[in-house]
């Protein structure tokens, strides 16, 4: 099993991702819930498929066998820190440079590719 260390005791990687999970989903429920609805690029939707992609997230990391399986843990870590992360900062600054490229992008084009994310995954 890959361990991370720890002062006292080893602490498995896939506890870690799970907590990281949990604290990324709260942060955007919370976010979105103190600033309303008045972002450009991210809506209601969009939250509950970041939070019905954190619960699969914590679903495939809570079975045992899949715990220790590297490319699970991988494809977790990737998915939490590029792809719920990414709605946080959204919601924190609202502006993207890359979306500023095309003026017709808005949040159901980020509603659909976080539910391609969610299909894939």
């Amino acid at each position: 099993m890959i361990k991370a260390f720890s002062s006292k005791e080893l602490v498995p990687i896939g506890k870690l991702l799970m907590l990281l999970n949990i604290f990324v989903c709260a942060l955007n429920i919370i976010i979105f819930s103190i600033y309303g609805n008045t972002y450009l690029y991210v809506n209601y939707v969009t939250i509950l498929i970041a939070c019905i992609l954190a619960l699969t997230i914590h679903w495939s990391l809570s079975i045992k066998k899949l715990r220790s399986d590297p490319f699970i843990l991988t494809m977790s870590y990737i998915t939490i820190v590029y792809y719920c992360l990414r709605i946080s900062t959204l919601l924190v600054t609202d502006q993207s440079h890359n979306f500023v490229r095309n003026a017709s992008f808005n949040h159901n084009d980020i509603n659909f590719g976080l539910f391609i994310v969610f299909s894939f995954n």
